[in-house]
């Protein structure tokens, strides 16, 4: 019944069918016995491996979570050469799993961020491999699962590897596993050159949530914005009538036309590469305290100036790390980014 319910739901999500034969183990990919499986969720994660990848030895596996992550996987694969291979994740069961895991016969497993699937761990501890946790961090619902129930839920870890010490804490506390403080992936983020060429200095709204689309929106900036929305898929463009606008995707050549004030990116995936250049970066969440805001570190390592609003606690010391421009209101916003 359980493994129904998972394949129903893959099926019908738009952000995972295009991958269903990966995801119920019927495909796989070749892949050289030994390898390092790297579990992450979507884009963002996927992108936060590269570097960590470029430092393992041997064979290694990338998997991504969402249609959209896996095919970031393909493309850091392709960068990285044939000893990376890419897939998408299996459905957490040991049916569908059982094929991928057999390929591969894993040294180890590496969960990253705030991914675990349990089926998949409990696997590699049955044949005697361990099961780590890098850049790890418990996301708000997480958060709400009692000690207990989340000691067994997580009974198969080998290592925590921890973001920060905040998240260390969180973990020395709610699992039995060993803990250590390593640090975010996100930091050693590989920059890329952006597909995109502007004509004047631009900023850009990233991973904007619909708070942060209206106050940007309103903002008055001197400049052109590139509007990247947390989902691009729920996005109303709507709220862009009257404006002189241009969707990424429709940008063949990469070319912002000088007429156009606001490029809508409707893409997956090239938002880091899109911070190229630009003069500054609103982080979108920072107005919510329920999100606690996301990443600042592929805009700062991109060297555009971080702005941001009051709520950062989901990623810890990273915003004073880049020395962000906080904001308490969102009339401070457009003169923050401007400055």
């Amino acid at each position: 019944m359980k493994l129904g319910i998972q394949v129903l739901a893959a099926a019908l999500n738009p952000r995972m069918r295009a991958d269903l034969m990966g995801r119920l183990g019927w495909v796989c990919p070749p892949v050289q016995r030994g390898a390092i499986w790297v579990v992450a969720s979507s884009v963002g994660e996927v992108h936060a491996t590269e570097a960590l990848i470029q430092r393992l030895e041997g064979p290694v596996l990338l998997t991504g979570d969402t249609d959209t992550g896996a095919e970031a996987a393909r493309a850091v694969a392709g960068r990285l050469g044939p000893r990376v291979t890419a897939a998408v994740r299996p459905i957490d069961h040991p049916w569908t799993l059982a094929p991928l895991f057999a390929e591969a016969r894993p040294r180890a497993l590496l969960f990253v961020e705030g991914g675990y699937w349990p089926a998949l761990a409990r696997v590699a501890r049955q044949q005697g491999v361990p099961v780590v946790r890098v850049s790890a961090k418990a996301g708000t619902g997480t958060r709400r699962v009692p000690g207990w129930a989340y000691r067994f839920f997580a009974a198969d870890t080998s290592l925590v590897l921890a973001r920060d010490a905040t998240e260390a804490a969180w973990f020395s506390s709610h699992q039995l596993a060993p803990v250590q403080v390593t640090g975010d992936l996100k930091r050693s983020v590989v920059g890329r050159p952006s597909p995109l060429r502007w004509g004047r200095a631009f900023y850009v709204g990233a991973s904007l949530r619909q708070t942060d689309l209206e106050i940007l929106l309103g903002a008055d900036l001197d400049g052109p914005l590139l509007l990247a929305p947390r989902f691009p898929e729920r996005f109303d463009a709507g709220m862009l009538r009257g404006r002189r606008w241009v969707a990424r995707s429709a940008l063949t050549d990469g070319i912002v036309p000088a007429d156009r004030d606001l490029v809508l990116l409707d893409t997956l995936g090239e938002l880091a590469a899109c911070l190229q250049g630009a003069r500054a970066a609103f982080i979108g969440g920072t107005f919510d305290a329920d999100v606690g805001g996301h990443s600042p570190f592929e805009a700062a390592v991109a060297g555009a100036a971080v702005v941001c609003g009051p709520h950062t606690w989901a990623q810890g010391n990273a915003f004073d790390d880049v020395l962000a421009t906080r904001c308490q209101t969102p009339d401070e916003v457009g003169p923050a980014v401007r400055t």
